[in-house]
């Protein structure tokens, strides 16, 4: 980026946050070759504002050569910007949050497939677009319960889907999903005396998660829910 640009872009940036801070000694060196220090009081893209003796001096940034500031003032101004992050993360993770809500609300309330599939493409945009936004963020747990719950969700979708299709093939990718293989709770109503006949990595074990694996699907995607609430709190 062109060194005017980042200038620029610098002095904005600090102009966001200067009025959450205290102000700082700073020193302005000018291109002349003279310099002056005072307490920086912000600026714009054009000039930036700075009191030496009780007096506030308007100067042209294209006068400046450079610009040194207070050590304390970019500590403060740094977690200021850390700060607004923060809560950054914490809004977008809320509306994740909030997606998933939607979906174990109408999976409790009722709903055809058509809705759930709409819901459940929603939420699983706005998760991998959290994900890819904040992947750099320090939140292993809250990001591995929200995508478990979308992957619940997304597994409880195909069964549902090989009920309205009746797609013979379909019913072998079943058994080996990720997420059918994942929930317990659907592990144990395969593994229960009377489903074990069933249980044959095929096309019967995916019969028998289309016809009862959506529910547990669902109660697993709703645990993964409660888990990344509980997450984020801490």
């Amino acid at each position: 980026m062109h060194l005017k640009k980042r200038f620029v872009l610098l002095l904005s940036f600090i102009f966001i946050f200067s009025n959450s801070i205290s102000f700082a000694s700073t020193i302005i060196h000018f291109k002349n070759g003279q310099m002056v220090e005072g307490n920086f009081l912000g600026g714009t893209s054009n000039a930036i504002n700075i009191e030496v003796a009780s007096q506030n001096i308007s100067i042209n940034i294209k006068e400046i050569a450079y610009i040194i500031f207070d050590k304390k003032y970019l500590t403060n101004l740094n977690n200021n910007s850390s700060s607004v992050v923060s809560d950054s993360y914490n809004s977008d993770a809320t509306e994740v949050l909030k997606s998933l809500k939607v979906i174990k609300s109408i999976t409790h309330a009722g709903v055809n497939y058509r809705d759930y599939q709409s819901k459940v493409m929603d939420a699983t945009i706005k998760v991998d677009e959290f994900l890819d936004k904040h992947k750099k963020s320090n939140d292993p747990n809250f990001k591995k319960q929200i995508y478990d719950a979308i992957g619940y969700y997304n597994a409880a979708s195909k069964a549902w889907l090989m009920n309205i299709t009746d797609d013979q093939l379909s019913y072998f990718e079943l058994p080996i999903n990720e997420y059918c293989k994942k929930c317990k709770i659907l592990q144990d109503v395969i593994n229960s005396p009377d489903n074990v006949e069933y249980k044959d990595g095929g096309r019967s074990e995916g019969i028998l998660i289309s016809s009862m694996g959506i529910r547990p699907l669902w109660q697993c995607a709703d645990d993964s829910i409660v888990a990344a609430e509980k997450a984020l709190k801490n």
